[in-house]
């Protein structure tokens, strides 16, 4: 291989490594903005709902007050002088707009849900309210107080619906409404970052038979789902049907994300949304930026990088060539490129066994912070998932010596007991087979002492333990899952069979699996070395040999089609 390949590699490497850095750090900082809009949004969904809260509360307990701890309404409505009725309601109604300029109706409806008086609109009563305002039927009906947004021709309003009950007699309901936007402009008003709007489904004028709506009030626009409410203009030409909950959009040059309050009827339906544009400009400036950055600075380290290899590699390859002519130790140079080769598979097998364990450990750190965020803190817990990442980290440190010294040809032999061995694999394997309901049975033998490389057995069973795995998640769930270790004894070998009931192997690819790289899965998920790396051990290192095969096993009287892995071992 030539400089300009080896340095082409080299900096593609490291363009690669850089960019993945660069990519992470944007990453990171995409989430924090995206947690910085969800902190934002519970805020307000918190104002919101205790500014309703606290609305419901207040006036509910005036318009009751009124209605059951006056005497002169009392007799009022029980004398049905309908002129003493209006002055007491239009009395009512200046002081609510007085303290609440937001105060929309005041009403005054018969138990027949006929309107009796408008404070708001005095010249208009004698209708029936039946079709159109499903709070009024339901406390008339019910004779229970209500609360709840309900759609106007002009506006969205929050009702508060009290029946007027005297004596067990129900003489009709006083209604009170004060427009929705009450709940937003507070926001609004103290940040000029923030536009609202007040969204209603179409479908709810229909319902209520308003298909003949005419949108007079110039506040008013029209888009295919939702008839708006908007204080300002800023909202027209913006296709609001396709506006979800975190939407980003642009705006006059600017960049908005949405938040929706769903705006919930007296019975939990809802009948539209309180729409707020929060104005993210800055953020996402500060994001862009960041790319930027990112990318310059990238560049920049590229070109030093670039500059640092070549001379180095110059430098190198004058000393080389030169030890070279004078030493002439071509040999060594052979040498150097076997045992680099040599080092280049054992790390490629480090990573392939280092997955599951690098995994395990990832799962149990993320769990215990979730778990100290949301104040479910377990001193047991953590011990166990203490224990579990040690005897992780003592699996892998194993696996490095193992790798160490895979192709040492002295390599020392220890006596271990085959029992206590398979037992350790199951521990290890144990709870992950549980989290994906596979059983797996295993009645220890008489002992069984075998002098060899206990590490690479037990990485090779694992190996087959993992295959088996992965091959009976692909079953349906309902679907009884097993894998079965038995181990036998002939007057020659140690026989050790693994099966499992995931349907066996498909008869065209039997004779590859063990095969270097050979895989059914995605390339992401596997690389097709296990397998292979399970058959170099026992068939290098424990003169044995390992053979799969397709039988049928009967288990509690069902017959399931298996694939049978058979590790065969030499007593001597």
């Amino acid at each position: 291989m030539n400089k300009n390949r080896i340095i082409a590699i080299i900096i593609f490497s490291i363009f690669f490594i850089l960019s993945i850095s660069a990519y992470y750090n944007t990453l990171k900082q995409k989430e924090f903005i995206e947690l910085k809009h969800q902190q934002s949004f519970d805020v307000m969904q918190q104002m919101i709902d205790g500014k309703i809260i606290f609305f419901r509360k207040q006036f509910s307990n005036r318009i009751k007050n009124m209605v059951y701890k006056r005497d002169e309404f009392k007799n009022i409505i029980l004398s049905q002088d309908r002129d003493s009725i209006i002055k007491v309601i239009d009395k009512l109604f200046k002081n609510l707009k007085k303290e609440n300029r937001y105060s929309k109706t005041l009403h005054f409806i018969s138990k027949n849900n006929i309107s009796l008086y408008r404070a708001h609109k005095p010249t208009k009563y004698g209708d029936d309210l039946t079709k159109v305002r499903p709070i009024i039927e339901y406390v008339n009906k019910h004779k229970r107080a209500k609360y709840g947004f309900e759609a106007g021709k002009y506006a969205m309003v929050y009702r508060v619906a009290i029946p007027i009950i005297y004596d067990d007699i129900h003489y009709g309901t006083l209604e009170y409404g004060i427009d929705a936007n009450m709940f937003v402009d507070d926001l609004t008003s103290v940040s000029n970052y923030i536009k609202s709007a007040i969204l209603v489904d179409t479908y709810i004028y229909k319902k209520l038979q308003m298909d003949d709506l005419e949108l007079k009030n110039k506040a008013l626009n029209k888009t295919s789902n939702y008839i708006v409410f908007a204080s300002d203009k800023f909202f027209n030409k913006i296709d609001l049907g396709h506006i979800k909950q975190n939407t980003h959009f642009d705006k006059n040059k600017e960049h908005y994300v949405s938040f929706l309050y769903n705006l919930l009827s007296f019975d939990g339906i809802s009948n539209g949304k309180i729409l707020l544009a929060i104005n993210m400009t800055a953020d996402k400036q500060t994001y862009m930026g960041i790319i930027k950055s990112s990318i310059i600075s990238l560049i920049i380290l590229m070109l030093i990088i670039l500059i640092i290899v070549y001379y180095a590699f110059s430098y190198y390859e004058k000393k080389i060539i030169k030890l070279t002519a004078i030493e002439k130790k071509n040999e060594q140079v052979i040498h150097q490129q076997s045992k680099m080769a040599s080092m280049g598979e054992m790390i490629g097998n480090i990573a392939h066994q280092w997955r599951q364990p690098l995994s395990v450990i990832s799962t149990m750190a993320s769990g215990i912070s979730m778990q100290k965020q949301y104040d479910l803190f377990d001193e047991k817990t953590l011990t166990k998932s203490m224990d579990t990442i040690v005897d992780q980290t003592q699996f892998m440190s194993k696996t490095i010596d193992d790798f160490r010294d895979f192709f040492k040809t002295d390599k020392e032999k220890i006596k271990f007991e085959l029992n206590n061995v398979i037992e350790q694999n199951i521990s290890l394997m144990n709870a992950s087979l549980k989290s994906h309901n596979i059983q797996l049975q295993f009645t220890p033998s008489e002992k069984i002492y075998i002098n060899g490389y206990q590490n690479e057995l037990t990485q090779s069973i694992i190996n087959i333990l993992n295959n088996a795995k992965d091959q009976l998640v692909k079953l349906h769930k309902e679907t009884k899952r097993f894998i079965q270790i038995k181990i036998s004894i002939d007057s020659e070998n140690i026989n050790i069979s693994i099966a499992d009931n995931a349907g066996g192997v498909p008869k065209d690819i039997i004779g590859k699996i063990f095969e270097p790289y050979f895989t059914t899965k995605h390339q992401t998920q596997g690389t097709g070395i296990g397998l292979y790396m399970t058959h170099e051990i026992i068939y290098k290192h424990f003169n044995g040999d390992i053979k799969v095969m397709n039988e049928n096993i009967d288990i509690d009287g069902i017959i399931y089609d298996c694939a049978i892995f058979k590790i065969i071992l030499p007593k001597n």
